[in-house]
């Protein structure tokens, strides 16, 4: 939609003005004046996409109306409307940079013509703003990461160096933020339309931007990073952190003032100062690496060495701990990633699995990570221990038939049938060694496949239901919506976000 501003102080040719243009096949905005004063003065309070204007006006005709505009310099486009056909007018609207000039009474084919030269005329201008703005852009965050890599402003290219003058010519805060990826990338949209003037922000990784807020008064400051903090806290559950620094004046203030936020973020959350000299040894920064020790973890749970297992964690931890080098962000997701391993490599089922990888992900000490993984491995042994139990023969291969033929139409007497027990006797063992009845069990492998289904294949949600042996679409839907809080869409979405 265009917005238009009409300038004429007859009623009657502003309201035939309104009429074609309401009839033209594209939209627009409509905004009056009844004399090139009053316009003036709009023009400086709205931004229009072009103007229509007629030439003889009481207290400021339509041509002083367009010098005092260019004197502003504001360059909308004018098209000029007179009842007066008169050269002179004509050549001082074209040295004013007027579209065309029209005279009464007005053709409407002619007028139409007219609209559409202005029509192709404010997209050509909108889409070389856009780019002059998108190259702005470029060379801005190009001199920001510049300054954040050590490089001094005098170091930069000429046009980078008027590009940081420009930048910090007033005083500035920083803030260096991190959260999820998707939230990161919610936040830079909010921030697009949230104060730009005053705002600007700079991508560091996926989880973290820096933004920076140009002013003085730390009051003001403190207020516009409350609303970021309401954004994340909307979308995160509380699943950020948020470092600032203290007011900056140059250019060159900026790498030392980031490395202290970095610092500062990092000891938040480790609760002891970084020890680069252990950061090449941390699997997440070899990605080859890391690769071989998932595998290692998985040959250890397909062995039940859960001593070992426990004691590969527990150095991992120690290792991550001792190093407080790596992003808090990253950390979170390495150890969520080998929580999650661990279930699925053992099969085993969790009820509050991605209520508990939630919980993990948002945790805001280092120390607070170890439990989720300690509390898992505990249920793990104790499930071993029951597996190598001989008196339960009947449980484990009632277990062993539903891993086989989950995707079968079940229930209690068609698997008590087939290992030679009583229903009401398979029932009660099961209950007593589970700890669940054999239909809720049966739901939960069909769950865990369906998460695997849904994060690792491209099936339809209907053809999933049907693969882990769930009749009727809608029942699939609601159990699993009972069991993990959201739909089985909205997961799949989810997990596709993470893995990115």
């Amino acid at each position: 939609m265009y917005h238009i501003l009409i300038v004429d102080d007859h009623v009657d040719q502003r309201e035939f003005l309104q009429f074609l243009l309401n009839n033209h096949p594209v939209s627009f905005q409509i905004t009056e004046s009844v004399n090139g004063k009053e316009a003036l003065a709009l023009c400086s309070e709205q931004a229009f996409d072009f103007i229509i204007t007629d030439v003889k006006m009481p207290f400021l005709s339509g041509i002083e109306f367009a010098e005092a505009l260019r004197k502003k310099g504001i360059q909308i486009p004018i098209l000029f409307i007179s009842g007066y056909d008169d050269f002179n007018y004509v050549k001082k609207a074209l040295t004013l940079q007027a579209i065309d000039y029209l005279l009464k009474p007005i053709n409407p084919q002619e007028f139409n013509e007219q609209i559409d030269l202005l029509i192709q005329r404010v997209a050509v201008d909108k889409e070389r703003q856009q780019d002059l703005i998108d190259i702005k852009q470029l060379q801005q965050q190009k001199m920001i990461t510049n300054l954040l890599h050590g490089i001094s402003c005098a170091q930069l290219n000429i046009s980078e160096q008027k590009i940081a003058q420009d930048v910090f010519d007033r005083s500035t805060f920083i803030f260096l933020i991190e959260s999820e990826p998707e939230q990161i990338t919610s936040l830079i949209h909010s921030l697009k339309d949230n104060d730009p003037k005053r705002l600007l922000h700079h991508r560091v990784s996926s989880s973290r931007v820096v933004l920076f807020y140009f002013t003085q008064n730390l009051a003001t400051t403190l207020k516009k990073i409350q609303l970021v903090e309401q954004h994340l806290a909307l979308q995160t559950t509380g699943n950020y952190t948020i470092e600032r620094s203290n007011l900056l004046t140059s250019p060159d203030e900026l790498f030392s003032a980031y490395q202290l936020l970095e610092t500062q973020l990092t000891h938040r959350f480790y609760e002891q100062a970084p020890n680069p000299s252990l950061a090449l040894q941390l699997p997440t920064a070899n990605p080859i690496e890391e690769l071989a020790l998932i595998k290692e973890l998985k040959d250890l749970l397909r062995q039940s060495d859960f001593l070992l297992l426990k004691a590969k964690i527990d150095s991992l931890l120690e290792l991550y701990h001792q190093a407080a080098y790596e992003s808090p962000m990253l950390t979170k997701f390495f150890f969520a990633n080998l929580f999650k391993t661990i279930l699925e490599a053992s099969n085993f089922v969790l009820e509050t699995k991605q209520v508990q990888l939630q919980q993990l992900l948002q945790v805001k000490k280092f120390s607070d990570i170890a439990p989720f993984l300690d509390n898992l491995l505990q249920k793990l042994t104790a499930r071993q221990e029951v597996i190598n139990d001989e008196g339960n023969d009947y449980v484990r291969e009632a277990k062993k038939y539903i891993l086989n033929y989950y995707n079968q139409e079940l229930n209690l007497e068609a698997i008590a049938s087939t290992i030679n027990i009583s229903p009401k006797y398979l029932s009660d063992l099961f209950i007593r060694e589970e700890g669940i009845g054999i239909s809720k069990y049966l739901k939960q492998i069909r769950m865990e496949k369906a998460q695997d289904l849904l994060q690792n294949s491209t099936l339809r949600v209907g053809e999933i239901s049907d693969q882990v042996g769930f009749s009727s679409h809608s029942y699939f839907i609601r159990n699993f919506r009972e069991l993990f809080q959201m739909t089985p869409d909205a997961y799949r979405k989810m997990n596709r976000q993470v893995k990115k």
